[in-house]
């Protein structure tokens, strides 16, 4: 039976193998400014902020998945009187990566769906990435992630969140650009039973991870998961002596006194996102429905 996996290299230069540019050929990151709502006679401030996702492939359209509550938080926001003014889409963290430069992104202008239930616990979002995004992220390695890549043998070794925490995020003398700290986080499965009663009751068949490195034994070190929402979660599997790897989840939540993630699995999201892209197609604009 063929591998649906793709395979991490074998590493024989010098140094270690720089797996977190590795996954991130599957990483885009959105970071913006906000402006926040100050109180009366207080001047206006400007805060960093982004969204984490993975680029996935369906009828040859390029998708951005996060989290669903990523784009309901950025909606909520708005209706308090938060400007958003500025996004741009940041690809340069992935291995060969040929520019540095991020490129303004067409946030409010872009086609966004959600399945987003705090209530059940499902938890995903969806932006379009248009063709005038894609050649760029091609030169910077950004590879989609294709169905066959979610379909999950079982029996891994290792399992990894890769997404860029919040307070990584940093403005520099020029308000547009920023500052990052992307991480890969080490995760291990846990059973149900260990997972906090308030995480667990919601119905949606999620699946739940304790952190184990990639926090505050990495410098600088972070407290939170806050802003690596919507990452993607991989799976690694040894098969006939060659690592391979596979998308398995989305990151939704985080527990931090039990450093235990809530993830949604991704096993129907290309199943979905057809349907939902018939849909767009037919001049129909519902939200997409796993």
């Amino acid at each position: 039976m063929p591998v649906t996996g793709l395979e991490i290299p074998e590493h024989h230069g010098p140094g270690p193998f720089d797996a977190v540019r590795w996954f991130a050929r599957h990483f885009v990151h959105l970071p913006c400014r906000y402006l926040s709502v100050p109180e009366t006679g207080a001047p206006i401030e400007e805060h960093p902020w982004g969204i984490s996702g993975f680029v996935v492939e369906v009828q040859g359209e390029w998708f951005l998945v996060t989290a669903g509550h990523c784009l309901t938080e950025v909606d909520d926001a708005r209706r308090k009187g938060v400007v958003f003014p500025h996004w741009d889409l940041d690809d340069a963290a992935s291995m060969g990566a040929r520019y540095n430069q991020v490129g303004p992104f067409a946030f409010d202008n872009a086609i966004k769906g959600r399945a987003y239930d705090e209530s059940t616990g499902m938890d995903y979002g969806v932006i379009h990435l248009r063709e005038v995004y894609r050649p760029q992220m091609r030169a910077n390695g950004i590879i989609p992630l294709k169905a066959e890549h979610c379909q999950e043998p079982g029996g891994y070794d290792r399992f990894f969140l890769l997404g860029v925490p919040q307070e990584t995020i940093t403005t520099g003398p020029h308000p547009a650009r920023m500052a990052k700290g992307l991480r890969l986080v080490d995760i291990v499965p846990v059973r149900r039973d260990e997972v906090p009663e308030d995480m667990r009751a919601k119905p949606w068949p999620r699946v739940f991870y304790r952190v184990i490195s990639g926090l505050e034994d990495v410098a600088p070190p972070v407290k939170s998961l806050k802003g690596m929402s919507g990452g993607p979660i991989f799976a690694v599997k040894e098969v006939d002596g060659r690592q391979y790897y596979w998308l398995v989840g989305v990151q939704s939540g985080f527990h931090q006194q039990e450093a235990i993630i809530s993830t949604c699995p991704v096993d129907r999201l290309h199943s979905v996102l057809e349907q939902w892209l018939c849909l767009q197609q037919e001049g129909d604009n519902p939200e997409p429905r796993t």
